[in-house]
């Protein structure tokens, strides 16, 4: 099923906030590769031909990488790649948790897939981190190295090791060669 349109990797699409950001992206003209241990098959009914179903446990390094290498193997421009941990009100969630939570404290998934949108639609947000807090998005800044290159040099790429793992070249205009 090669397709030229934009494909999402969603970690966990089979419920929660995954599904609920399946389903957004399903709607704004997405393929969405539905990464989970367990099949939905209604929801893959649902979205039909727009989705596909990857089992993948994501706290299994050689899982996520056999699910990335099945999803390659019949799926162009791949854009994005969701995970999604965190908990929102879903029907996965006892209700006695939601109960648990006062109501201003709980954050719809609704605010998640607003924010998946708000970096798809605008570029200039990318390499930016945000907070979904209850209706809001709270962006956060990177702090300051405490001790400045010293500290900066201990987190860049290094190419070499980079290239050893995933077999090309970091495109980092900061990777030590």
């Amino acid at each position: 099923m090669a397709t030229s349109a934009r494909v999402a990797i969603v970690t966990g699409a089979s419920s929660g906030m995954g599904e609920g950001l399946a389903r957004d992206l399903v709607s704004r003209g997405w393929k969405v590769a539905m990464a989970d241990l367990q099949r939905n098959e209604p929801l893959e009914q649902e979205l039909g031909s727009h989705a596909d179903f990857f089992e993948c446990n994501v706290a299994d390094y050689d899982s996520q990488a056999g699910m990335f290498q099945a999803v390659m193997n019949f799926k162009e421009n791949i854009r994005i790649n969701a995970v999604l941990p965190g908990i929102v009100p879903t029907k996965i969630l006892p209700q006695a948790m939601i109960d648990a939570v006062a109501p201003e404290c709980l954050t719809p998934v609704s605010t998640i897939t607003a924010a998946y949108n708000m970096f798809l639609e605008d570029e200039s947000l990318t390499g930016q981190a945000v907070e979904c807090s209850a209706d809001k998005h709270l962006f956060s800044h990177q702090p300051e190295f405490l001790d400045g290159a010293i500290s900066k040099r201990a987190v860049t790429c290094w190419d070499p090791l980079f290239k050893m793992l995933h077999y090309e070249d970091s495109g980092l205009p900061e990777a030590i060669p």
